[in-house]
């Protein structure tokens, strides 16, 4: 067996393993089918723009027919570009390795840096070692724009540490649930990754506000950030975002319980392309905050406000402040998630923010005691667009209000009445029927429906 037969053996050896094996690789086959190819002639390869102009003129790589002269095979008369952006996109990792084993010229073309620009691990974590796993992720690096590590045991804060500096051109990582890196993994990642533009680390437990003050100076372009359950995080990490990351347009930093309303504020005022604040569980507002909230961010499209602890007080939301949230945010706000025990809102309130956000998509009433049928049938009539809407512990209605939603909200996909006493399940359950998009339904007696499309 030649050295590309021995190559093309076991990489078919590892695109098995990663489709279908839970057996790890051995560290010798592995190695033995890294991509290792020359390089292309640039003066033959067109690129994506170009592509349509070199069909139909007809252009071909030369040379493309010299894999196998003997082979007739029709995947020889296609033009390497159209393999490349046409075809090879559609494939996974998973896919793309077994599409290497079929032929030499696959092997090449498999390889090309275009078809590595974004890279998700995350359906491989119980198939292939990780060992395995950080020698195609090294590999592969320098080409890598999107990277997804999410709940993978082998990504530690060594392992990006020395990868930090290969993924220069990283724009996008998930490292959702990596819960065993530390603020060293974060700051050298932010040293060597300028262009990071969308970062999730969500319950990266172990992450300070050392980690988001060399985010917020070493990656200026930050325009996502999903810090959700960092529970160290304090208001210092907050203020440093403020002060560097002006182009930051959705943060997510729900349950971190040390943010304090102050900073959030301070962040609120200098970021204003903010169009995302997701805030769950963090703190109860004050009396003064959604007006300080609304004069700062002007273009806010979805804002979460709500906690999930039932020993918390009252929510102090009132009317005036959805009178207020209308009139400042109006069209451009799309869901709106309040604190789960607005007691002080009424039907004024509720008829008022659906008059003037009529493109809202998702509304979280959850406890508002006081709304009745007529700030349903207002809110069904305004905002013909809702998707979700969460009207749990809305003790005053009755079965006309889901009349009044089974007849206008044609939308509509998750419906949440849990705790309504007034309504009767069965009559909810027929109603609900005529919503032809509903997927999840909770009763009053808490009991879900699921409906199959």
């Amino acid at each position: 067996m030649d050295t590309d037969d021995e190559q093309r053996s076991c990489t078919a050896a590892l695109s098995s393993h990663l489709c279908t094996s839970s057996v790890p690789l051995t560290a010798k086959e592995f190695e033995s089918c890294q991509f290792q190819f020359p390089a292309r002639d640039s003066q033959n390869v067109c690129s994506d723009q170009e592509l349509p102009v070199c069909l139909a003129r007809g252009r071909y790589v030369r040379g493309m027919n010299l894999w196998n002269p003997l082979c007739h095979c029709t995947c020889t008369i296609l033009p390497d570009e159209l393999i490349i952006f046409r075809l090879f996109p559609w494939l996974d990792i998973g896919d793309l390795l077994a599409a290497a084993t079929v032929c030499r010229r696959f092997h090449f073309l498999a390889g090309d840096k275009t078809l590595w620009r974004s890279v998700d691990l995350t359906p491989y974590r119980t198939k292939v070692s990780n060992f395995h796993m950080s020698k195609l992720l090294f590999g592969r690096a320098p080409s890598i724009r999107t990277l997804k590590l999410c709940r993978l045991s082998f990504v530690s804060t060594k392992l990006l540490q020395d990868l930090a500096g290969r993924v220069s051109q990283l724009r996008e990582l998930h490292l959702c649930f990596a819960v065993g890196i530390t603020d060293d993994a974060i700051v050298a990642l932010a040293q060597f990754s300028p262009l990071l533009e969308r970062l999730s680390l969500e319950q990266c437990v172990r992450l300070t506000d050392v980690s988001v003050v060399a985010l917020a100076q070493g990656c200026p372009r930050l325009t996502k950030l999903d810090v959700r359950r960092c529970k160290l995080l304090t208001a210092r990490s907050l203020l440093a975002l403020s002060q560097s990351s002006k182009e930051l347009e959705h943060f997510n930093a729900s349950h971190c319980v040390s943010v304090t309303e102050d900073a959030l504020l301070t962040l609120a005022a200098s970021c204003c392309r903010l169009r995302t604040l997701r805030l769950q569980g963090c703190f109860l507002p004050s009396r003064t905050f959604f007006g300080r909230l609304q004069s700062a961010l002007l273009q806010l499209e979805e804002l979460d406000i709500s906690s999930s602890n039932p020993f918390l007080r009252q929510s102090c939301i009132s009317d005036a402040d959805l009178v207020h949230m209308g009139r400042a945010w109006g069209s451009r706000l799309l869901r709106l998630t309040l604190f789960n025990r607005c007691s002080h809102i009424t039907d004024a309130g509720v008829a008022a923010l659906g008059t003037a956000c009529p493109q809202l998509l998702s509304l979280d009433l959850g406890g508002a005691s006081k709304v009745t049928n007529a700030a349903i049938d207002q809110l069904t009539k305004c905002c013909p667009r809702l998707t979700s809407l969460r009207l749990s512990g809305c003790v005053e209605l009755t079965d006309d209000a889901v009349v009044y939603i089974a007849n206008r909200s044609k939308h509509l996909s998750q419906l949440d009445l849990h705790g309504c006493a007034l309504l009767t399940p069965e009559s909810t359950h027929s109603q609900c029927r005529q919503l032809p998009l509903l997927r999840k339904l909770i009763l009053p007696d808490s009991s879900i429906v699921s409906y199959v499309s």
